[in-house]
């Protein structure tokens, strides 16, 4: 009877620490997880900002190049004026 409880206790011991392991474990991978995420929503962002800056470089070219050419180039030409839009001075 003696050798009987040792070896429950032991078992018991044995199921204990595979708890523990089976916990450290889950921490253990929790931790890689959600160090990915921030990874990874930290690169989106930089990502955005960096879009967002080159657009916002382009239009600011853009605007640059149009003022030093005295505004917007369009092209003269024997076009007549659009039918279905009213003329802004007239308003017909």
């Amino acid at each position: 009877m003696i050798l009987g409880k040792k070896s429950k206790s032991r078992l018991s011991a044995l199921e204990t620490y595979s708890l523990y392991f089976v916990i450290a474990w889950m921490v253990i991978i929790g931790g890689f997880l959600l160090f990915g995420i921030f990874q990874v929503r930290h690169i989106q962002q930089e990502m955005v900002r960096n879009e967002a800056r080159a657009n916002l470089n382009k239009d600011k070219s853009l605007r640059f190049w149009g003022a030093m050419h005295a505004g917007i180039y369009v092209p003269v030409t024997d076009t007549p004026p659009s039918i279905s839009k009213p003329c802004e001075r007239t308003g017909h």
